[in-house]
Formats: C-alpha cells, structure tokens, sequence
C-alpha cells in the first residue's frame, strides 16, 4: 500500500509540472538544432534577417525569432547573423560538417553559403 501512496505523490508531482503551463508553450517553441543547411545570397533559406543586441548568440538568434512568432531560426556568417522564418527553403548539405560548433556562441552556425537551422 505503502507503494501505491509513492505512486500518488508521483502523480502530485506531475500535477506540478501540469501547473507549469508555460512548459506546454515550449513544445510550440524553436529548440532543437535541425541541422546544416544551403544558404545563398539570392537563395536564401529563412526569409528574415534580424538584428539582436550585442554578441549574437544561438539563444538570442532564436529567442528573437520566438519574439516574432517565427517557428524557425538560423544562425549564419561563423555566428554574425541572425535569421528568421516559418518555413525552411532549402534542403540538408551533404556534409553537415560545413556548420561549425562555435563554443562562444553556444551552438552551430553557418558559414558564407551554408545556414543553422534551429
């Protein structure tokens, strides 16, 4: 019995999480590295560019993107730019290796013909 009332406070604290109701909104929310993609100056992959203040980083690019209600954002230029869309454009790259981790920035990003998409 005593099992059974663990197996209780266990649902109490899933009723926890359910109070949470932001984490919900996080399901709808840009987190997961997609992967390394083609980008081109006429082509691109993410319609928007966007400015964000500061060092650029990977959670700034996407929290900017989140701010604007786009589901997804990449990170190009070795981390200098930011961009935004709902849609990706473009296909993988052969070699996902074209987008670098760069530790300051806190994730992947592009280089001059290749975008990381989040």
């Amino acid at each position: 019995d005593d099992s059974d009332d663990s197996d209780d406070d266990d649902d109490d604290d899933s009723d926890d999480s359910d109070d949470d109701d932001d984490d919900d909104d996080t399901d709808n929310k840009i987190k997961d590295y997609e992967g390394c993609y083609k980008d081109g100056q006429y082509d691109r992959n993410l319609d928007q560019k966007v400015n964000t203040d500061g060092f650029l980083t990977v959670n700034k690019c996407i929290d900017k993107c989140e701010d604007e209600n786009y589901k997804l954002a990449g990170v190009a230029k070795s981390g200098g730019e930011c961009w935004c869309g709902s849609r990706n454009n473009n296909r993988k790259t052969y070699d996902s290796s074209d987008c670098k981790f760069i530790k300051d920035r806190g994730g992947y990003a592009g280089g001059d013909t290749v975008i990381s998409v989040y």
